[in-house]
């Protein structure tokens, strides 16, 4: 059960926290764009600072704003994931389970690598398996729908192992 419940999640986790990095505020984080020590966001907001366009208040509150949504995106992530999970419990996904998730149009889409498997109205784990190990059909377009509309540099799974 798990070797199909990680790869989905991942999916999950990975589109959402690489949106959600992509935009990101805190020093350490992977993914935000750095110059001299800086984050890309720090840069630009002590720029507008210095020239006037905003003040340090105003910046401090883009910062916490944007730490904020970062925040909330990730725990939506994991909601998702832990939704995901218990949906998995009996090996199949059905389309009722799958209208509740977050991300259900990138499964339902009729380009999606899954809409094939879903014509019956649910998903098994082995149809999940069939249907994500094309490697071709995933980088082809089919499942970038799946990744935020970036095609993934492996299928899940892959991810999987």
């Amino acid at each position: 059960m798990r070797k199909i419940v990680i790869p989905v999640a991942a999916v999950v986790v990975l589109g959402v926290a690489t949106a959600v990095m992509a935009r990101g505020t805190h020093r350490g984080s992977p993914g935000v764009a750095r110059t001299e020590g800086k984050s890309l966001l720090e840069g630009v907001l002590a720029d507008l600072v210095a020239e006037g366009t905003i003040t340090e208040e105003q910046a401090g509150a883009i910062t916490t704003a944007l730490a904020e949504k970062r925040s909330q995106a990730l725990e939506e992530a994991k909601a998702a994931l832990d939704q995901l999970k218990a949906f998995w419990e009996d090996d199949v996904l059905t389309s009722d389970e799958i209208s509740q998730l977050p991300f259900a149009d990138r499964i339902t889409d009729e380009d999606s690598p899954l809409a094939e498997a879903l014509e019956d109205g649910e998903i098994t784990r082995e149809e999940f398996r069939e249907a994500t190990s094309d490697r071709r059909r995933w980088r082809s377009g089919g499942g970038h729908h799946m990744h935020g509309g970036k095609k993934p540099t492996e299928t899940p799974s892959q991810a999987a192992g």
